[in-house]
């Protein structure tokens, strides 16, 4: 997720049912401007800075301007089919509005960005 506006957002991401328990990547930042550098690591948040919700196998966190969060990571070209896809629901509420996206549609809305795919807010 890329934040490119110029104020925070909060993005709320659910993943799939599967069988076990709650153990998902936890989110990580990375400035825009670096997000094709190798050598600048994503650099893990504090847990007062973004919400666990095991229970709904949820995640809110809020995204400073010009900044990316990883909330996944699928190994491989391309976007997985929707069989390998751990993601349901992506909820990013702004200043300039809210994206509210369901099964497929949040599959469908990551496009290419350089070296990753995402879903750009701006």
């Amino acid at each position: 997720m890329i934040n490119k506006s110029d104020r925070p957002i909060e993005v709320t991401y659910q993943f799939k049912d599967s069988p076990g328990s709650f153990n998902p990547q936890l989110p990580k930042v990375k400035p825009v401007a670096q997000l094709d550098d190798d050598d600048t690591a994503w650099r893990e948040l504090p847990a007062d800075q973004y919400v666990t919700n095991s229970y709904g196998r949820a995640i809110t966190v809020t995204v400073a301007p010009k900044t990316a969060v990883l909330i996944d990571r699928v190994e491989g070209p391309g976007i997985p089919d929707d069989s390998k896809f751990h993601l349901s629901d992506v909820v990013v509420r702004g200043a300039y509005g809210t994206i509210m996206l369901h099964g497929q549609q949040v599959r469908k809305a990551f496009v290419e960005e350089g070296k990753l795919y995402a879903i750009n807010y701006r």
